[in-house]
């Protein structure tokens, strides 16, 4: 049984668990928990079989996490921090309170099911047997845990259960979010606050720019939740952006922007940026050294239809470069330029999406400035939005978009859509051509009575010209290795009357194994993580603005490495009777070996060690004077073949 440690790390206290269910990646360099998607279900599952000192098999890994789908949905399996209610008061509320993370909770389970006085050895035998799922399910129904609960077996999950991660702060109490600077965001307790029902903000995780955003649905015209990022700033400008989670984020909301100068409301549709930031605008930050956002769940969304997502804002202090998101133009950025005789154009700081809105006074039936967009686009169709900023844009004016079938005229009164996207409409690059923007002082308006207001553009792809057909074919070398030597991936990829560019992916499963750009026909890449077993890889070109997508699969073989054991004796003389500890370690290529180390004294075991980041000790009492040989032998996981050690202890 492990020794409980509340404290642990989640980067530390996964160490030997990640790397047998899912090998390692890079973890996030801003955090310090386990990189999005690692800290699932599965691996809790993984801890109780590690606390209780049984085989972590496929076997047993199947019936923990079908027991956990049958208390819990895997969607939410950490929620009461107590994913196999496990009874006894342990945790509070007679077994169904909480635990302080889900590390605690992993303890009392393999120590209550380890405890033969609770009626539970039918289940920890069949644990420690690695027996099929469904005789450990049935000798769980038939436990007084069970109690009926299962049906003996009718409500019991017998499929699939999703790999679900849970939030970084199920995890431990002292894990912390650390965002880039100037960014503050959910978990970070820095001037980030929820508001509204608690029940009905859920975690996205491992969703967001730190794996911990917050969702909750659309509540039409009276929203009852919120969120509010009110960071305390030196005084000075800065642009916001808002960042929107990769999933659970697609509602149409309005963030609500509070500075020196007063309110300002920027309406978002969230579903073209998932996974991306978005420009709030230029905001200034005045004696009370604050600027604060909110945004609550009013959408022009029904009710329920939609998520609102919430995450990380940026408060960056205001330089003269501009840069705008891939899919909007805007003055100060790459693909805008403003054209007229003698200065017709004026700066109309800090009003506009990011604070730098042109402005020129009409000019009646013929204008003498204009403004043109003109983006890098790839093929396709899009839709295309003009922003409108709250002043220096009262004029009705016309947007002359030209395409691949010709000039189109939108009209559009800039008064009514102030501080908003305006809708321009749908429209076409064709195979090789592109989409401009042209918007000129001219109006209905008098000369001089109102004011034109050139911004951002918004350049949102609506769908892909259909492209000529690839085809992708795959090799690896070796076909056969061990575990943690480099694999060769490569890749051939033809086109119908070209040759294709850009990217291949090369993945097993959900597990991407690495990526790599098509040179002359070919990609390829090289990675030592390729799991134990059979594995099939799944290669595929990603396409560009040439050539469609394809794929294909191939397989590759991966066996089991050698591991290397060593056992420390300490004190090496001792007198009968008195403690000693033995100090073991596991070692491995490119990864730490889990599981536990046997200690034998002459031939005789005393003790059993478990690996924790590859480390572990325990002790005996010294029973037989004399010099006597100490075996160490580790048994081995999924990812390294057992190993052995020798050294020699006197007892006087």
């Amino acid at each position: 049984m492990r020794k409980r440690a509340v404290g642990f790390a989640v980067a530390a206290l996964l160490a030997a668990a990640l790397p047998a269910l899912f090998g390692t990646t890079g973890a996030l360099a801003a955090t310090e928990f386990p990189a999005n998607g690692l800290a699932t279900n599965y691996d809790w599952a993984y801890l109780v079989l590690q606390d209780g000192g049984w085989p972590s098999t496929a076997n047993n890994l199947t019936v923990i996490t079908r027991w956990m789908d049958s208390e819990e949905p895997a969607t939410d399996w950490w929620d009461r921090n107590n994913p196999l209610n496990n009874g006894l008061g342990s945790g509070g509320g007679s077994g169904l309170g909480r635990y302080a993370s889900v590390v605690d909770a992993a303890y009392f389970v393999a120590a209550n099911l380890e405890y033969h006085g609770l009626g539970y050895p039918a289940i920890a035998a069949d644990l420690a047997a690695s027996a099929a799922p469904g005789v450990t399910a049935r000798a769980i129904w038939d436990s007084s845990w069970a109690s009926g609960h299962y049906g003996h077996g009718k409500n019991w999950f017998s499929g699939t259960v999703a790999a679900v991660s849970a939030p970084p702060q199920a995890w431990g109490s002292d894990v912390i979010i650390r965002y880039p600077p100037h960014t503050i965001g959910p978990g970070a307790d820095d001037g980030f606050t929820l508001n509204g029902p608690p029940q009905y903000w859920h975690s996205s995780a491992p969703f967001g720019l730190e794996g911990d955003a917050r969702w909750t649905y659309s509540n039409g015209a009276t929203g009852a939740n919120g969120a509010t990022w009110a960071p305390t700033l030196a005084t000075g400008s800065y642009s916001v952006l808002a960042y929107v989670p990769g999933s659970f984020a697609d509602a149409v909301v309005t963030y609500v922007v509070t500075d020196t100068s007063g309110t300002h409301k920027v309406l978002i549709d969230q579903a073209p940026y998932a996974g991306k930031w978005v420009p709030l605008g230029l905001f200034t930050a005045g004696a009370s050294r604050s600027i604060s956002v909110h945004v609550g769940n009013t959408s022009s969304d029904h009710v329920g239809s939609t998520y609102v997502g919430v995450d990380a804002m940026e408060f960056e202090r205001a330089s003269g470069s501009m840069t705008y998101p891939m899919d909007i133009v805007g003055p100060g950025g790459a693909g805008f330029v403003l054209s007229g005789p003698s200065q017709p154009w004026h700066a109309g700081a800090p009003y506009g999406l990011k604070g730098n809105v042109q402005w020129a006074t009409s000019g009646g039936a013929s204008g003498n400035a204009a403004a043109r967009w003109s983006p890098t686009l790839s093929p396709g169709s899009y839709d295309i939005q003009a922003f409108v900023p709250a002043k220096y844009a009262t004029a009705h004016v016309t947007y002359v978009v030209t395409d691949t079938v010709g000039m189109h005229d939108v009209a559009v009164d800039q008064a009514k859509f102030s501080n908003q996207w305006v809708n321009l409409g749908k429209f076409s690059t064709g195979m090789s051509g592109g989409i401009s923007l042209q918007l000129t002082n001219a109006s209905s308006d008098p000369s001089g009575a109102t004011d034109v207001g050139a911004d951002a553009v918004k350049f949102v792809a609506a769908g892909r010209l259909v492209l000529p057909a690839s085809s992708t074919s795959f090799a690896a070398t070796p076909v056969r290795s061990q575990y943690g030597a480099e694999v060769a991936y490569a890749a051939s990829v033809l086109g119908t009357g070209g040759a294709p560019a850009g990217t291949v992916i090369f993945s097993i499963g959900p597990r991407m194994l690495c990526p790599a750009q098509i040179t002359s026909g070919t990609a390829q890449c090289q990675t030592s993580y390729t799991p134990v077993g059979a594995r099939v890889v799944t290669v595929r070109y990603l396409g560009s603005s040439s050539f469609a997508p394809s794929m294909t699969t191939g397989s590759v073989v991966v066996v089991r490495a050698p591991s290397t054991t060593t056992v420390t004796v300490h004190p090496g003389a001792v007198l009968l009777g008195a403690s000693v500890t033995y100090d073991v370690s596991a070692g491995g290529t490119d990864a730490i070996p889990s599981g536990a180390v046997t200690i034998g004294v002459d031939g005789k075991v005393v003790c059993t060690a478990h690996l924790v980041a590859g480390a572990g000790s325990c002790a005996a009492v010294s029973s037989q004077r004399g010099r006597h040989v100490v075996f160490a032998r580790y048994g081995g996981d999924g990812h390294f073949l057992a190993s052995a050690d020798r050294s020699t202890l006197t007892v006087s």
